[in-house]
């Protein structure tokens, strides 16, 4: 199913009450349209699934309760212990979490990328020698202290081919 084809099946839900979108969208670079943050059933769409409201609403509390989303927002300092949040409330954090997640994600990998063109020009000692300083820069104080040159070296050709790996066209199917 296409991007555009979901975009319009999701538009239709929400016209008629079914489905529920964020208010907050999100610019998809590679299909250049403007999506929801995240989209939920509304409780017409639930009744519509022949859903019993009560025992759904009652088994989201019991899990929200259970979630590990939960603890972790505890740990975190958001949520208190004795706190209740909705469920629409936590899906809605538990989305932002992976949408920042994901902006990570593409952020390393362009980074990489850059870095890639940048050292696919260099001739394959130098290669080694930036991606060995690059490294140096990245270690925790304690390991580059006692990390030595030929292990940095080895260090630096692993990366490298990692690097090439990964920014390698997929597999086919």
């Amino acid at each position: 199913m296409t991007v555009s084809r979901l975009s319009r099946l999701l538009a239709e839900q929400v016209r008629f009450g079914v489905l529920g979108v964020s208010e907050e969208t999100l610019w998809d670079r590679e299909t250049r349209q403007r999506l929801p943050r995240y989209v939920w059933i509304t409780p017409a769409g639930w009744q519509m699934l022949g859903v019993d409201m009560v025992k759904l609403h009652e088994q989201q509390q019991k899990r929200l309760r259970e979630s590990e989303i939960r603890q972790q927002l505890i740990r975190e300092g958001v949520l208190r212990e004795d706190e209740d949040i909705s469920v629409h409330a936590a899906r809605k954090r538990w989305y932002l979490q992976r949408s920042r997640d994901a902006l990570k994600h593409r952020r390393a990998k362009a980074a990489a990328s850059k870095r890639a063109r940048r050292l696919k020009k260099l001739p394959a000692d130098q290669q080694i020698h930036e991606m060995a300083e690059y490294l140096r820069k990245r270690l925790p104080p304690d390991e580059a202290y006692f990390c030595s040159d030929d292990h940095l070296k080895r260090l630096a050709i692993r990366e490298l081919r990692q690097l090439e790996l990964t920014l390698a066209a997929p597999p086919p199917h």
